[in-house]
């Protein structure tokens, strides 16, 4: 995403994206998301804890100098789930 996006914006892109994966949102356990700039954090949390339903997952929070592609936000997530 350019650095123009606002950061609401490229919160809610990172939702569209984790509509679509599998397994679901409700699966997730633990996230750590690393931003470029921690003023981001307030509008990332909003749309975090719309996205995740009580009880949220674990979570860690960092500020990282650059990331890949000089992306303004990452986000890793882990989900448990049961395999067929």
């Amino acid at each position: 995403m350019c650095r123009e996006t606002p950061p609401r914006k490229r919160a809610e892109s990172w939702t569209i994206w984790a509509r679509c994966s599998k397994p679901p949102a409700d699966h997730v356990v633990r996230t750590t998301v690393f931003l470029a700039d921690m003023d981001d954090f307030a509008v990332v949390n909003d749309v975090y804890a719309s996205y995740f339903t009580e009880p949220r997952p674990a979570r860690a929070t960092v500020q990282v100098a650059r990331l890949p592609r000089d992306a303004r936000i990452e986000i890793d997530a882990i989900a448990s789930y049961e395999a067929k």
